[in-house]
């Protein structure tokens, strides 16, 4: 990631534009490769063993202990009491739209392709705005904390210096 916004420098191009949907791609494609190899070993061992049962009875039994462990964290503890409600209408919104494209896939062949194309454009305009606003944020702030820091130094001296 440093090498590309190195490269954006050197070319004038605003990083924000750039690095952010580049690292939203890279998480995709990890986590489907992560998904397919987990997958594609869980599927091998499906045949006469209880691998696949057993690892979920014991996601079943830990989730209490990660309820607590993220409950008693100050920071977290909102986003798991107020966090399900977009959760789940996030997952709604999905189920919906997946069983849409199912009943008129028939009459658009095409659309399969171009779907994945269209439906992450609207998110990497989303995290391209949100990286903007947050470097935007943090030059702002720091930029502010500096001078009011400055001003705060140059006072002190002053003073130190008069007296």
């Amino acid at each position: 990631m440093c090498v590309i916004v190195i490269v954006c420098h050197l070319f004038r191009i605003n990083p924000d534009n750039v690095s952010t949907p580049i690292a939203a791609s890279m998480g995709d494609l990890c986590t489907l490769v992560i998904l397919a190899l987990l997958g594609g070993a869980l599927y091998l061992s499906l045949t006469g063993t209880y691998v696949v049962p057993i690892l979920a009875i014991l996601q079943l039994f830990l989730l209490p202990m990660w309820i607590h462990f993220s409950y008693s964290n100050e920071h977290v503890q909102s986003v798991l009491i107020e966090g399900w409600l977009p959760l789940f209408a996030a997952m709604l919104i999905s189920s919906g739209t997946g069983i849409l494209l199912e009943s008129s896939l028939h009459k658009f062949s095409g659309l399969a392709v171009m779907l994945p194309v269209v439906t992450s454009v609207g998110g990497n305009i989303g995290s391209i705005y949100a990286s903007r606003r947050s470097t935007f944020l943090h030059v702002c702030c720091v930029l502010t904390f500096l001078k009011v820091y400055f001003i705060k130094l140059k006072m002190l001296v002053l003073s130190g210096w008069r007296s």
